[in-house]
């Protein structure tokens, strides 16, 4: 909203897609905190853990400075399944190229496949409490 109302950046695609890409992707971000936080003892721990490597990924490997199609090897691999990297498409997608939510279905796909098998992950890494 603040790119459309305070910045004027005509939305030329689907703002129901947008939003329910930008849903996704918080949920998708969030279960990678949660599978960090099954491995780490301190909060503190995993929220500087959780930064580093969101933050670095996310500028490195998403697409945000170059293509993932001109990464090679493990960056390639690493790119393609991160989540960063399907919400810029989503995000350029709904702004620039007029893509509307079939238009964008792979990368939801792929969004909420990282969600389900990240918290799978995670609720199976979590250590059983003694009641």
């Amino acid at each position: 909203m603040v790119a459309i109302i305070v910045f004027d950046v005509p939305l030329k695609g689907s703002f129901t897609a947008l939003a329910l890409g930008a849903l996704i992707f918080v949920l998708a971000s969030t279960s990678i905190g949660l599978l960090i936080s099954a491995f780490t003892r301190t909060q503190v721990a995993a929220a500087i853990v959780t930064l580093v490597l969101t933050m670095v990924t996310s500028f490195q490997y998403s697409g945000l400075l170059s293509p993932v199609s001109s990464l090679e090897g493990p960056s390639y691999a690493f790119g393609r399944i991160f989540p960063t990297t399907y919400y810029l498409n989503i995000s350029v997608g709904a702004f620039s190229k007029d893509l509307a939510l079939a238009d964008l279905w792979p990368n939801f796909a792929a969004l909420g496949a990282t969600f389900i098998l990240l918290s799978a992950i995670s609720v199976a890494s979590l250590k059983k409490q003694q009641a």
